[in-house]
């Protein structure tokens, strides 16, 4: 991955991601681009309260926007931007709406209520894009209606977009979707200040009607092709693995990104070793001296994250002058990402 080529002054980043298992708190912003009652469309709202999203798109039974406000509410997330899509929105109506994503600050979330491949493939595109652009953040929705979700997720095939099953029923209304357990997802993810906190079978508040349960085979083909499945668990619903719909690269698996904490740990080094340097750029000089300082500030921050337990291991970093451009340098850094347990697995050698 190329960094981007800019002329302003800044510190900017990109990343590769080495395969090493496969073959071939407070909380963050969220934004909800949904349906809305009231036909509102295409404007950004800052809602902190259930009461305001009510008053400004109807109730969680009328407006799916409000429901999922309220999940992410419900869930620990008091920072949300409400994007509507009108009553009826079309795909080109969430395209739009999208594109309203570049210009917020701190959104670490994004939660879509619609199961549509074409807006789906789209919303991964402008993730992907913001990445790029040094805006971080993660996209969840709900596995489409009327396709089986492993092609779905197999087709969307980004670490910036999780989808979530099955299609549940929320308080007692008629619709069922999965986008519900979407947000849900977001708000488990977004709540918690560790990147690598292990979200497998983390429980989310709020009152979801589950149907027929997947059976032990389905279930363990959806988590193949990168579906984070749901299952209740008394009166909440239960996350059985955090996955990103990552699970191939060039149509050869690929599990790198497959664990949602590996992208979230990606971000937050980069973003930390970003911010750490922006501060320091302002009258600083290209000399070896310079160089040597940025190199020690890096390790320090890489060491600071190994002993929080959010990375396992990192190379000692180089800082070189860029060829052909002496008012750059570049910081090259290597890290092994910690990984959650997911299973354990007992051998008993019994003599009787």
């Amino acid at each position: 991955m190329s960094t981007v080529s800019l002329q302003r002054p800044g510190v900017f980043s990109s990343y590769s991601v080495i395969g090493t298992l496969s073959g071939a708190g407070a909380s963050k912003a969220a934004a909800v681009v949904a349906a809305s009652a009231t036909g509102e469309k295409l404007t950004v709202k800052q809602i902190g309260r259930l009461n305001d999203a009510v008053a400004a798109y109807g109730t969680a039974q009328a407006s799916m926007l409000t429901a999922l406000t309220k999940i992410l509410i419900l869930n620990g997330v008091s920072d949300i931007y409400c994007i509507p899509v009108g009553a009826t929105p079309t795909a080109n109506d969430y395209e739009n709406a999208f594109a309203l994503l570049g210009g917020l600050q701190g959104v670490s979330g994004v939660v879509c209520d619609t199961g549509a491949l074409a807006v789906q493939q789209a919303l991964a595109g402008r993730l992907t894009a913001d990445a790029a652009a040094n805006r971080e953040r993660i996209g969840f929705m709900g596995v489409p209606a009327d396709s089986e979700p492993e092609a779905a997720a197999r087709a969307v095939n980004c670490e910036r977009i999780c989808l979530t099953a099955p299609a549940v029923a929320f308080e007692g209304g008629s619709t069922q979707s999965a986008a519900y357990l979407a947000a849900a997802y977001c708000a488990l993810a977004l709540r918690l200040e560790d990147p690598a906190a292990n979200l497998n079978l983390s429980q989310a508040e709020g009152s979801f009607t589950f149907f027929a349960p997947y059976s032990e085979d389905r279930l363990t083909a959806l988590l193949q092709a990168g579906v984070s499945v749901f299952e209740q668990a008394g009166e909440k619903a239960e996350l059985i693995r955090a996955l990103t719909t990552k699970t191939s690269e060039n149509g050869v698996q690929d599990n790198s990104f497959r664990e949602l904490s590996t992208v979230r740990i990606i971000d937050d080094v980069i973003v930390g070793i970003r911010t750490l340097l922006k501060a320091q750029l302002r009258g600083a000089k290209n000399t070896a001296s310079a160089r040597d300082a940025i190199r020690t500030q890096v390790a320090c921050e890489l060491s600071r994250k190994r002993f929080l337990g959010i990375i396992d291991s990192f190379e000692p970093p180089v800082v070189t002058v860029k060829e052909n451009e002496p008012t750059v340098c570049v910081a090259e850094v290597a890290f092994a990402v910690v990984y959650g347990l997911h299973r354990i697995d007992i051998v008993a050698n019994v003599t009787v």
